[in-house]
């Protein structure tokens, strides 16, 4: 059966010919949409040959007898006026058969571990109790919810108007106003809530409670908190008779540890902890010597000797990180006397720390570069030794430095004092054993042995004719004098790496070995560094 009669065919084809022919006497574009759903379109011998959708848009070309020529996608085709519209059809789409659409509302979640699935019937999450969701629609099952911009599905059974009475579990905890107990027994132990002992109190430490079930409570001190069984605990004190073996039980006092480095031991005498000077401890009881003692929930006994009731008065030092007025005023005097050669800034660095171990072996005191009590009487004394010069004339003519004279000692990068009297910004004289050559480095690094640099280009010069004239990987025997001291050491010849010296001709830095000192490269002794080291110990120049 067809669409149209033949009479009628006949008609929208003239129709047809006729809108064409008005097409090409010219004809202004206009946009239309389909205003039914399936609106049928034409092909040029009045065939429908597809339809469109509702509101689908399209592009008139010509109308004429209630047919119009129409664009779309750079294809034409004939509609007919009466399905088309100038503007689209407003649409409110129909929910589906058993569904109802309801205002926003709020619902809330009857039960922990409610479900929500999305629309294939996949969990996709579960909510607790008196969650709070937006209902907007429901069948005889289910709801549509939302929370924030995630929407879902869930059983209408799990929802409510209004919240649950939840019931608190019944833990057997009781929660109390936080009341003072006392330890009712030494070395009674603190668990944390894993069941670890995180510390121990002793008899009578006073304890705050704040909850409790049939085994344990819950407690506080000091600042910490922990758990302990009720069995050690009371209400008040316990009252200790005086014991027949001489000790004297007392109400816990603090007191003060007199000196750093106290010894710490249990009942058996093994050591337990060390304690530094003006550590505050608690003591509850003691004999002629000992004194039993807590910290920190260790429990143990310490010398009556170590403690005193007020904190220690601890000698004043100055060392390696310490800043302030002190510290510039220890620059200041550490220049006056010529072993400081940096800025006063009041910073404990490592050219301070230098300094103070090279005026430490002048003053024949240990050159540990920490500014002790000894140190700075020495150092602010009248006749405190100023630094000797490295300045006057040498036979080589290549350097104003004067070579060393006289015998040097041998020591262990590891275990002597080495690194601190040669610390990192420590000007040396170096000798050369061999040629009796002298001249002046600085130590800029290194860690398994000192990296240097010639400190001028007149010393890199003096150091190339020591060498030989030219630069190698050779080891050779060396004094390096700092402070008037001899040591003996061993070096190679060959600039490389970095250095932050630029104008001593010197592209790089060279190494300085000391007994049992190591390579940077392989981290092993060098027996042909070592070698260099017995023979300049064996030397006199």
């Amino acid at each position: 059966m067809t669409l149209f009669s033949r009479k009628r065919l006949i008609t929208f084809i003239i129709a047809l010919v006729l809108l064409m022919s008005s097409l090409a006497a010219g004809a202004e574009g206009l946009s239309a949409y389909a205003s039914v759903s399936d609106a049928r379109v034409f092909n040029g011998a009045g065939q429908v040959v597809g339809t469109v959708s509702l509101n689908t848009a399209v592009n008139v070309l010509a109308v004429r007898d209630g047919v119009c020529l129409v664009e779309r996608g750079g294809a034409t085709a004939f509609m007919l006026q009466s399905e088309l519209s100038t503007s689209r059809t407003q649409t409110e789409p129909a929910a589906p058969d058993g569904v109802t659409v309801i205002a926003p509302a709020t619902f809330y979640v009857q039960k922990d571990g409610a479900r929500v699935y999305n629309g294939s019937g996949k969990v996709i999450g579960t909510l607790n109790v008196n969650t709070a969701l937006t209902v907007t629609a429901y069948s005889d099952a289910l709801a549509l919810v939302s929370n924030g911009s995630a929407q879902g599905l869930m059983y209408r059974a799990d929802l409510g108007e209004s919240m649950v009475d939840v019931q608190q579990p019944d833990n057997g905890v009781t929660t109390i106003s936080p009341t003072a107990f006392y330890v009712q027994n030494d070395g009674a132990r603190v668990y944390n809530g894993s069941g670890k002992v995180i510390g121990a109190l002793s008899l009578n430490t006073e304890v705050t409670v704040s909850a409790y079930n049939d085994a344990l409570a819950l407690i506080s001190c000091g600042g910490r908190q922990g758990l302990m069984f009720r069995t050690d605990l009371g209400g008040s004190p316990v009252e200790t008779a005086q014991p027949d073996d001489g000790v004297t039980a007392i109400a816990p006092t603090t007191f003060y540890v007199q000196n750093d480095g106290a010894k710490v031991v249990d009942a058996n005498g093994a050591q337990i902890a060390v304690l530094s000077a003006n550590t505050p401890v608690v003591v509850d009881a003691y004999t002629d010597s000992l004194a039993r003692v807590s910290n920190g929930g260790t429990v143990g006994f310490m010398l009556k000797t170590d403690l005193g009731s007020q904190k220690a008065e601890t000698s004043y030092v100055l060392q390696y990180g310490a800043t302030g007025e002190a510290v510039s005023k220890l620059q200041t005097r550490l220049k006056e006397l010529g072993y400081f050669s940096g800025n006063v800034g009041g910073n404990y660095l490592d050219l301070t720390r230098a300094a103070v171990a090279a005026f430490q072996s002048a003053a024949k005191l240990s050159a540990t570069g920490v500014a002790d009590e000894a140190t700075l009487s020495a150092l602010f004394s009248e006749n405190a030794p100023k630094a000797p010069s490295n300045s006057g004339s040498t036979a080589t003519g290549d350097s104003a430095v004067q070579p060393a004279t006289g015998t040097a000692k041998a020591m262990d990068w590891w275990t002597s004092d080495i690194q601190s009297i040669f610390a990192r910004g420590t000007v040396a004289v170096v000798t050369d054993v061999a040629t009796g050559i002298a001249w002046r480095v600085r130590r800029n690094g290194g860690t398994n042995h000192a990296d240097v640099q010639p400190l001028t280009a007149a010393d890199t010069a003096a150091m190339k004719k020591a060498c030989g004239g030219r630069w190698s990987w050779d080891r050779r025997a060396i004094f390096v004098t700092i402070n008037g001291v001899n040591y003996a050491a061993s070096m190679n010849c060959m600039p490389h790496g970095s250095g932050s010296i630029t104008d001593n001709n010197f592209n790089g830095h060279h190494c300085i070995h000391f007994t049992n000192s190591r390579t940077h490269g392989s981290n092993k002794v060098c027996s042909l560094h070592q070698a260099a080291i017995k023979k300049a110990a064996a030397a006199t120049l």
